[in-house]
């Protein structure tokens, strides 16, 4: 058993309410989430994944998430995507992939 992450795009408003449903045990609604889900991502990961887009050193101070909520004593974080980060996600061509690959 691995961590599991939950990616979706939502309004901050509809991200607090999918954090509840999570929090409160519930299942989350397909409308209007649509959500992929992944083992084994944490913050740090994607912070790197931001330092490697952006060819520079990872930096707790540069390549951070936001953090939105925490509940279940820690055991489920909401994050936010910084902008520029989403920016940087959605430039990458698909040759690229191939090469990020660490």
């Amino acid at each position: 058993m691995g961590l599991i992450a939950d990616f979706f795009v939502a309004s901050p408003s509809d991200a607090l309410r999918y954090a509840s449903v999570v929090e409160a045990g519930g299942t989350v609604p397909h409308e209007p989430f649509e959500k992929c889900q992944y083992k084994n991502y944490t913050s740090l990961s994607l912070g790197l994944l931001w330092a490697v887009l952006r060819n520079e050193t990872w930096n707790i101070g540069r390549h951070d998430l936001i953090v939105v909520s925490v509940a279940n004593g820690g055991g489920s974080w909401l994050f936010r995507f910084p902008d520029e980060f989403v920016s940087l996600i959605a430039e990458i061509g698909d040759g690229a992939l191939v090469a990020l690959r660490w």
